[in-house]
């Protein structure tokens, strides 16, 4: 390579097009002489500000635009390693983000363990089954002297209403023992 090329002659040297040479070069990732482009100072600026996080993006890409035209292997200069390594660094980067995610929920009160969100349930499911299994020992002396539905309604309704109180009082208390 070496030495000067003018914006179409560079771009034909990367390989891209002469709009994404004007953008490197507003940028300021060329080195100009004059109007001409110092093809190895210029090579070197853009590579040392290239993010290595972001190779598997460019090698993709060129992936992709070597199949609209028609050729089936792209040239690969980095290696299928380097592919693998690029990814797997992005994945870890992607997990501690959610660890960190997690973390702070956490840390706020918006996301809760799942031992409490269990232990809450279970609270709940046992209240729930005593109040019911001790539905008609604790409603049929008051339901046996009533013969207007309308009273039997109400009588029904209202023990319902306690056991939901009963529910609601026992999950809040847990919420405010967490915090």
């Amino acid at each position: 390579m070496g030495g000067m090329a003018n914006r179409a002659e560079f771009a034909r040297i990367i390989g891209k097009s002469a709009p994404y040479v004007s953008q490197l070069k507003s940028s300021g990732l060329l080195v100009m002489n004059g109007k001409l482009i110092d093809v190895d100072a210029s090579l070197a600026m853009i590579e040392s500000m290239r993010d290595p996080d972001r190779q598997y993006v460019a090698e993709r890409h060129a992936r992709e635009r070597l199949e609209k035209i028609g050729n089936s292997k792209p040239k690969n200069d980095g290696g299928q390693d380097e592919i693998n390594y690029q990814k797997g660094k992005a994945t870890k980067a992607h997990y501690d983000g959610l660890k960190a995610k997690i973390e702070y929920e956490t840390a706020i009160g918006s996301l809760l363990p799942v031992s409490d969100v269990v232990e809450a349930a279970a609270a709940a499911a046992s209240i729930l089954v005593g109040r019911l299994k001790n539905m008609s020992a604790n409603l049929s002396g008051e339901l046996s002297i009533e013969s207007d539905e309308g009273k039997i309604k109400e009588i029904i309704d209202k023990y319902v209403d306690n056991m939901c109180l009963e529910l609601h009082k026992k999950l809040k208390k847990l919420s405010e023992k967490r915090k």
